[in-house]
Formats: structure tokens, sequence, C-alpha cells
């Protein structure tokens, strides 16, 4: 578990659901009857046609293995001769349509449900690896990394393994804030970024959330090795190309970075004016969280309208980006508000956050929502 250094206790882990999981992919079936398949001379064979996100799952994992075994595997697009190890990596369909003699090892048909994946280890020398999409291809290649066996010059995996797992929540992921008050992330570099990202991923996050320049910290670090804006460009776009979400925790501030109420329209037009221009620097962005306390103190009546243009506003340049609220520290009356609004339906909200500083239970929040919207744990 991380610890978030402000609060000493609540961990920056969040997830779609009313309790707290791990991030790893849930097992739906798993076997192994013993022995060991020696992979150390093993070729990676890839299916053809892989997106950019599955090709960086291959990378990784030809890269992580061999930090931990001196080994680099070869990567080719066609089956070695026969008696020769080979690990195969891709999705199902492609896999049994380019490799028409291994699809009856994979289960066939069945419901293979989003970011799920098969690993199957056949003796004597064979290793598949199917996601049923490209993040299952990712999760998969994850995976794989955490059963292998290491040694300096060698790689191994036991025989007869059969996985066949989905994860269990639609949302794993992590907040990761190039920020003073974490103590160790403003240290780190793009390089540093892109490690972290994958041990997350390799453990089955499925998304990453950035903090925007200017929050309640100190707007510079000693450590910075690039300025805020850089580097959240850099995270999502380090999202971009392993297939992840890339979300953004935006508080509602003033320039001075206090909590501030926005009841003049100039003030609103400003600020959605401002903070549109900074998420419209990324080069992906998927959702977008702006609470409404933890910091911040607007009105639920201010908020959502604010939000509402933002997401006008940001509909050229991320079409698909999703807007999520919190009624964090809001009071009995603000609270009501909030319960009000919702109900009205506005039909650009994704969903609400449960967070720190809401008072009423999660499944008090979960039967004041209405069903339409999604709720994310953010403990």
């Amino acid at each position: 578990m991380l610890f978030n250094a402000r609060r000493g206790v609540a961990a920056f882990l969040w997830l779609t659901v009313v309790a707290l999981a791990a991030l790893a992919p849930v097992t739906a079936a798993e076997s192994g009857a013993g022995g060991r398949i020696d992979l150390t001379n093993a070729t990676l064979v890839l299916s053809p046609g892989l997106t950019g996100p599955e090709n960086k799952a291959a990378t990784m994992l030809v890269e992580e293995a061999e930090k931990r075994s001196q080994i680099r595997w070869p990567i080719a697009d066609r089956l070695p001769e026969a008696g020769r190890p080979v690990v195969v990596l891709g999705q199902h369909a492609a896999l049994e349509r380019a490799f028409p003699l291994l699809a009856g090892k994979l289960t066939s048909g069945g419901d293979r449900k989003a970011e799920g994946y098969q690993i199957i280890s056949s003796p004597p020398d064979t290793v598949i690896v199917a996601g049923n999409d490209a993040r299952g291809v990712l999760f998969g290649a994850g995976r794989l990394l955490r059963l292998l066996d290491y040694m300096r010059g060698g790689m191994a995996l036991a025989a007869d393994l059969k996985i066949a797992t989905a994860p269990r929540y639609p949302l794993r992921g992590h907040q990761v804030g190039y920020r003073p008050k974490t103590n160790s992330y403003d240290g780190w570099d793009v390089a540093t970024w892109e490690q972290y990202l994958r041990d997350l991923v390799i453990f089955g996050a499925n998304a990453i959330e950035g903090v925007p320049p200017l929050t309640d910290d100190a707007v510079d670090s000693p450590h910075f090795p690039l300025p805020p804006l850089r580097m959240m460009a850099e995270q999502s776009r380090l999202a971009q190309e392993y297939g992840i979400d890339y979300w953004v925790w935006y508080p509602a501030l003033d320039r001075n970075r206090r909590p501030t109420e926005f009841d003049d329209p100039v003030k609103v037009a400003g600020a959605v004016k401002e903070w549109a221009a900074v998420l419209n620097t990324l080069p992906q962005l998927d959702a977008l969280f702006m609470p409404g306390g933890d910091p911040g103190r607007t009105p639920p009546k201010q908020l959502f309208p604010m939000l509402e243009q933002l997401a006008a506003q940001l509909k050229e340049r991320h079409p698909k980006a999703k807007i999520w609220i919190s009624p964090q520290d809001f009071t009995a009356e603000w609270m009501a508000d909030f319960a009000k609004i919702l109900q009205a339906g506005p039909a650009w909200l994704e969903g609400v956050v449960y967070g720190p500083g809401i008072f009423e239970s999660l499944a008090e929040v979960r039967a004041m929502v209405p069903k339409r919207y999604k709720l994310r744990f953010y403990p």
C-alpha cells in the first residue's frame, strides 16, 4: 500500500467500486502440474498487426525480463522450427488466425471480458499469452513477468500452466502527483516515471491520475527535472503509449492557490479558459476529476455550471474526456443542492467520486446518486 504523505494514512489508490481491492486482476482459473519449461533461448513471436500499445507491451516484456536474467529474447513474426522454445504474444483472434496450430491450446468462445487474458504453458517448449483486447495483451505480458523464474543467464516457467482471468473492477488506478508534497515524485525524471508506470501496469493498473501545475502546493521544487506542465504532458504521453487511461485531478482554486467561490461570471470565464488551456496541451485526456473540496470550496450551484463550461471547451481537443466531481467537504445544505442537481441529470457528467471529507457513508452516497452515474472510490 502506498500512502499519501499529507494524510499519512489515506492511500492514493482509487477504484470504481464500493470496496477497496487489489490492483492485480482476479484469477478465474489457474493450474500447474509441476515441471518447468526452459525459456532461456526462447523467441518472442508476435501476432501480426499489433497496435502501438501492444508493441509497447512486447517491449516491456523483453526489457523487464532481460533486467532480471541478462537474457534478451529475439522478436519474430513467425514460429521457430520445432523444438525451439517460444513465447507467443497477441490478441486471441489474431493468434488464432495467424497460428492455427496453436489455436487448439486456447480456450475458444466463452465470455472474453475486457482487459482479460489467458496464459498457457504447453510442454515441452511453448508459452502463449493471449489477450482479450489490447489491454489484455498488456496485462498478460505483465502477469508473465511476475510468473517467470529468473536466474543469471536463464529463465523458466511452470509447465502445464493454464490461466484465464479478467479484472474484477473496471477502474484500477493510482494518482501520480508531480509536486513537492509527495517527497519523492518531484525528483523523478521521465525515465523513472515510465518505470513506475510499468510497475503499476504489471500489477494490473489501467489508469494514472496527474495533477496540474496549480494546486495547493508550492509552485516549484528544487528537485523538479522538468517544469510541472511539461512533466504532466510526459505522463499523459506515457499513458497513451501503454494504452491506459490518463486522468487529471484539478481543484478549483484561484490564481493564488486559495479556495474561492466562483460567483462572478468574469472570474468563472477566466478560470475555465485557464483550466482548458492547461488540459488542451496534453496528448491524451480520458477523465477530469474536480473535487468539491480538499482543496477548494465552491458551492455545487457554482461548481456544476463551471464544469459544464469546461466540458464544452474540452470537446474539440479531447472529445472523449469524461467529467467527474466529488462532494468533498460539503455542508449538509451543499450536499442537498448537490443531490438535487444530480437528479436533474446533467448529460455531460460521467460520475461522482467518493473521497475524504464526505460525511455520508459510501452506501448513502450511492443511494443518493442516480444509477446513470458511476461511482469512484478515492480513499
